[in-house]
């Protein structure tokens, strides 16, 4: 029997290449409403709402089996993940499940306008939220991920949710233990969206009606997408509720509730919720305070803290395509986004290239003029590299070469930053390129490219003065 982190590595792989199927989905979205299940689930998967690692058992199976069935793809065979006796006990279960399409919190205190409280939030209302999907387990605003290895020797990202914490915490409640606590739900703001909510200062009642999709998330306009991306459109309010802080107990809540509903065993309970309306930036910052406290890691905290040199790293990280800026979604939040997802340098290691160049972070003009400029002039360089000494290839100068390696982001910004106001600096780039290519392990020895620390000012230096 394979492992299930295998099988979500390759429901990923293979689901990227079905991305918006509308038939499939609606073959998907079928199979599950005829097991009780909700129909709404391949949908929020394949739009990215919903990871495969968050699903129940029946679920993953369901998803798993008519996938297989679509593509015949033998790495996801369903024998090789799941018993033959929870095959038998799926395909021919039917779930009962209660729907329900919005959050409802009862004496909700207002504390300012985008601030709420819930003093008690009922352990069968939390079931019925997860249970109907209407939380998000946002990555870019949850804590770090963590990297896996698989059996096959496949590099996999999984959510860090702490499965003996989810068992113990189902426990307590299931043995009426566990005392009240607070979690954190976000009303994610995003771009001209209003979140769909709705708070009744008489009657103390929050409600939030979370969207099933999210618009514009689509990026092709064949036959199968075209009519979900006008229809996606036509939706200006998308409203998705992230936990932030809070994903183990609302798992082992939920739990609690489905084993206990086995046994017709009533349960009590319940916990705090603080309601937020947040973008995932500064969603991103509260957790980096929050997790001063704790054991996440410090390159971690500092990726996602809200700071001058973050936020032009954001810009860099996000600005243009890949033809024009080779930073674009090049920037890991920590080394393992190198090693695992193939970035090529880390919010740390730029921070550190950045606090060099004298940049001014408080003049905005200063910031708009320059940074493009460096973007230009490092993608320039990286890329006349690349296609004329390791013949256009970005694996061979990886494996043959040390000017991918994290720490020389470094020596690239140092240089950018010294052609920034030099008019004919396409002209340098080949010249400094050309001399690039020449230097040898011995000339760079000590940097220490490859680590998450490398000699930033030691680096600095030296390619400034190639210059």
């Amino acid at each position: 029997m394979k492992s299930r982190d295998e099988l979500f590595v390759n429901l990923n792989n293979i689901k990227s290449k079905y991305d918006y199927n509308k038939k499939l989905i609606e073959k998907m979205s079928y199979e599950f409403g005829n097991k009780g299940l909700l129909g709404k689930i391949p949908n929020q998967i394949f739009s990215g709402l919903i990871r495969v690692e968050t699903l129940n058992n029946i679920e993953l199976y369901m998803f798993t089996k008519i996938l297989f069935e679509e593509t015949n793809n033998s790495d996801i065979r369903p024998e090789n993940y799941f018993t033959q006796n929870e095959i038998n006990e799926f395909d021919n279960t039917i779930i009962g499940k209660e729907k329900v399409d919005r959050i409802v919190l009862e004496n909700v205190i207002q504390i300012d306008d985008l601030h709420w409280i819930c003093p008690y939030w009922d352990v069968y209302d939390i079931h019925k939220v997860s249970d109907n999907f209407l939380l998000t387990y946002n990555v870019k605003s949850q804590r770090e991920l963590k990297n896996v290895r698989t059996s096959s020797g496949k590099n996999y990202q999984k959510i860090n949710v702490n499965q003996k914490s989810v068992d113990d915490i189902s426990q307590e409640v299931l043995e009426n233990k566990f005392t009240p606590n607070m979690i954190t739900l976000n009303m994610r703001l995003m771009d001209n969206n209003n979140p769909n909510y709705s708070y009744n200062p008489t009657t103390k009642e929050l409600i939030i009606i979370p969207s099933e999709t999210i618009k514009n998330n689509l990026i092709s306009d064949d036959e199968n997408k075209s009519e979900l991306k006008e229809n996606n459109k036509k939706n200006n309010n998308d409203t998705l509720v992230d936990v932030i802080d809070g994903w183990n107990r609302i798992s082992g809540f939920s739990k609690a509730v489905t084993t206990a509903n086995e046994s017709n065993k009533i349960l009590k309970g319940g916990l705090v919720v603080s309601i937020v309306c947040m973008t995932e930036e500064d969603a991103r910052n509260y957790i980096a305070r929050e997790s001063k406290r704790n054991d996440m890691s410090k390159e971690y905290i500092k990726a996602i803290e809200k700071n001058d040199y973050n936020k032009i790293i954001d810009q860099m990280n996000n600005a243009g395509d890949t033809i024009a800026n080779i930073l674009k979604d090049n920037i890991g939040l920590t080394m393992d986004d190198v090693i695992y997802n193939n970035k090529l340098t880390t919010y740390d290691i730029m921070n550190s290239a950045l606090k060099q160049t004298g940049l001014d972070t408080k003049d905005p003009i200063d910031i708009n003029r320059k940074v493009p400029k460096l973007i230009d002039i490092v993608t320039h360089l990286v890329k006349y590299i690349i296609k004329y000494h390791f013949s256009n290839d970005k694996w061979l100068i990886k494996n043959k070469s040390f000017l991918l390696e994290p720490g020389i982001f470094i020596g690239y910004i140092a240089i950018a930053y010294e052609l920034i106001n030099n008019q004919n600096y396409l002209n340098e780039i080949e010249r400094i390129g050309d001399n690039l290519v020449k230097l040898t392990n011995k000339d760079v020895s000590g940097f220490k490219l490859k680590s998450k620390t490398p000699n930033s000012i030691q680096i600095y230096k030296y390619f400034k003065e190639l210059v």
